[in-house]
């Protein structure tokens, strides 16, 4: 057996192992423990978001991403026929920020019924919905758009949303690294970073984000700045990436980490 194809007979193994030990009950019962009562901080939100897009949510159900549109019908969060990018944009929830540019009470409850409905969809590991890479991107939306939808809620909504956190952050940290690399490593580091600053007793998850950073900088940056790439729109979102673990680290108090400077 050549060596290219000896990797990917080991790779598709270890997948279908992991695949059977996470869908299991036994699985399910560990990423039960303590849930926070609250959030130690708040991540900032730097990036703007539509409201345009926002109140086409509210009012027709529709997404909108890179110019096309796709409606959410009956709370199906997976229609057939959708691309990888929609997937990743639905549960990955970076439209949270559309319902906050939009603002007001509508955008608040609409932000909340659409959480608790992918809750009560998807309490429970998924393959494809609770990858690192799309599970990093999520948390780190719910995390800095909380105090948008989250702060006014009732206590058992609050409750609901950080005991799904904190399920879906037990099995983040183990799931990193795994076969990811690059931006995508990157997505889930910024998830499990915003938790170790923001759910109290998730420091580990801070001190695993910031040692595999260390690692994937220098495996993804070039000493002139550039993408291993090459590709604009890596180093744009690399770059944005880096600079919300900058933002989110001053903001905790952290001092700065020379490698994100330079």
């Amino acid at each position: 057996m050549s060596a290219p194809l000896f990797r990917i007979v080991t790779h598709q193994f270890r997948r279908n192992v992991a695949r059977m030990a996470y869908n299991s009950l036994l699985y399910g019962w560990s990423l039960s423990g303590d849930i926070p009562r609250a959030l130690t901080l708040k991540p900032a939100d730097l990036w703007p978001g539509d409201a345009e897009k926002g109140r086409s949510l509210i009012h027709g159900g529709i997404f909108i991403l890179n110019g096309d549109q796709i409606e959410l019908h009956n709370a199906n969060w997976h229609p057939e026929g959708v691309s990888a990018a929609w997937i990743i944009h639905r549960h990955g929830f970076d439209w949270l920020r559309d319902l906050r540019a939009l603002g007001g009470d509508q955008g608040r409850m609409a932000a909340r019924a659409m959480i608790e409905n992918w809750i009560d969809h998807h309490h429970g590991w998924h393959e494809l919905y609770w990858r690192p890479d799309i599970l990093g991107r999520r948390v780190a939306s719910w995390l800095a758009a909380y105090d948008f939808f989250g702060d006014s809620a009732s206590p058992e909504f609050q409750e609901r949303v950080l005991l799904s956190l904190s399920r879906q952050v037990r099995h983040l940290a183990r799931a990193v690294p795994g076969a990811l690399s690059g931006v995508n490593l990157l997505q889930a580091l910024r998830g499990l970073l915003f938790a170790g600053v923001a759910l109290d007793g998730r420091e580990q998850a801070l001190e695993q984000a910031l040692n595999l950073l260390d690692r994937e900088i220098d495996r993804q940056v070039f000493k002139d700045g550039g993408s291993v790439t090459r590709n604009p729109a890596d180093l744009l979102e690399i770059l944005k990436i880096l600079i919300d673990f900058r933002a989110t680290l001053r903001q905790a108090g952290y001092p700065p980490i020379e490698k994100i400077q330079n």
